[in-house]
């Protein structure tokens, strides 16, 4: 009975004294290596009935199978990410591991790699919750690291990455405030590594490390290439922002070919939440079963896109016809089965007899559908 009244006045004490610290959590750890965790300003009681610990009246584990309950402050961990209202979203009690990337001759900056797991390759980082990829420039490797961001934006490359199911999900690449201390001995092979960089959406990246890094010969791999769904996805020009508009299922229509509208396959994708015309027409014997199409240099006018406000010919289709600058088709096709993938910044220019303006806003656009169309 002692031990469960320790407990629970330290529970109640700890709650006390902490009630006005967002960071603070307490960490309920059990024998089976599960761990429950409470935000200390949402604890309101802790006791027992019978043989079981009580939080907030709700039962969170039998008392022979607690291993402990700590109290942590999480802002005191040497990895923390925190939102722009300022609640640290991920904490983590160390950052596991940094890989490193040498100059290959004399100018270049050096480079760094990890994440929130232990990696030894560049492709192992996505296998946790966030990634962090930054280039120093010489002046700052010989400097050690740069004591404003915001004025020396020239001195280095810091980008935040966020993973979902081992795919980049949203990064942040612009930073607006913070610092990077750096230091080399040699002797020991001891790199020690600290950022504290806030970014133009107020989130605020936070990592200390202290240890020897592993060489690799490129951050290849820290940015996994995208395992699309049958989507369309949108991100905004800076990729910090995007929006996936699932799609649930797409339609083939046969149509006859005119001069003014040479395409005899049409695909029309319905989309959740996307309330507006979504197809792509196309010449299939251009198209279909090419590999990847140039939607910037490909003649024949084989492909009128309508994604929305989206639309695009090639570009030999006519005046006052938008072409893109960029971009590639790819559609595959084995007896009903059909694999499309359609992806392009939105740049592009209007052919006229005044000249071809370029216009649109650099959003990148990806449709992808993998299924059975009849």
């Amino acid at each position: 009975m002692n031990h469960h009244k320790l407990i629970t006045a330290t529970i109640a004490l700890a709650v006390s004294a902490n009630a006005m610290a967002g960071n603070e959590k307490m960490i309920i750890n059990t024998t089976d290596g599960a761990k429950t965790t409470f935000d200390v300003t949402e604890v309101t009681s802790g006791s027992f009935v019978g043989n079981a610990l009580m939080v907030n009246g709700t039962k969170v584990a039998d008392l022979n199978d607690i291993s402990n309950i700590a109290f942590v402050d999480l802002a005191s961990f040497p990895f923390t990410i925190t939102n722009p209202d300022g609640e640290i979203k991920a904490a983590y009690e160390s950052v596991p591991s940094v890989l490193r990337v040498l100059p290959a001759e004399s100018g270049m900056p050096t480079m760094f790699g990890f994440g929130n797991v232990k990696a030894s390759t560049p492709d192992e980082i996505p296998e946790g919750e966030y990634g962090i990829s930054l280039s120093l420039s010489p002046s700052a490797i010989s400097g050690g690291g740069i004591s404003d961001l915001a004025a020396n934006p020239n001195s280095f490359i810091l980008k935040l990455y966020r993973y979902e199911n081992a795919q980049a999900v949203d990064s942040l690449t612009n930073v607006t405030d913070g610092s990077i201390n750096y230091a080399w001995q040699a002797a020991r092979r001891q790199l020690t590594l600290k950022i504290n960089a806030t970014f133009s959406d107020g989130t605020i990246l936070n990592t200390s490390y202290t240890g020897t890094p592993t060489d690799v010969s490129s951050l290849e791999g820290i940015v996994p290439e995208k395992a699309y769904s049958n989507e369309l996805v949108i991100v905004s020009p800076d990729g910090n922002t995007s929006t996936s508009y699932p799609i649930t299922g797409t339609t083939l229509a046969q149509i006859n070919p005119t001069t003014s509208n040479p395409y005899d396959n049409r695909f029309t994708f319905s989309a959740t939440n996307f309330y507006d015309t979504l197809t792509l027409s196309i010449n299939k014997e251009l198209i279909v079963n090419k590999g990847d199409i140039d939607l910037a240099t490909v003649t024949g006018n084989p492909f009128l896109i309508r994604f929305g406000t989206f639309q695009f010919f090639s570009t030999d289709a006519g005046d006052f016809k938008p072409s893109l600058t960029n971009g590639v088709m790819r559609i595959t096709q084995n007896g009903d089965e059909y694999e499309i993938f359609v992806q392009f910044n939105n740049k592009y220019y209007t052919h006229s007899s005044w000249g071809d303006p370029i216009g649109g806003d650099d959003r990148l656009v990806t449709l992808h559908w993998k299924g059975e169309i009849k």
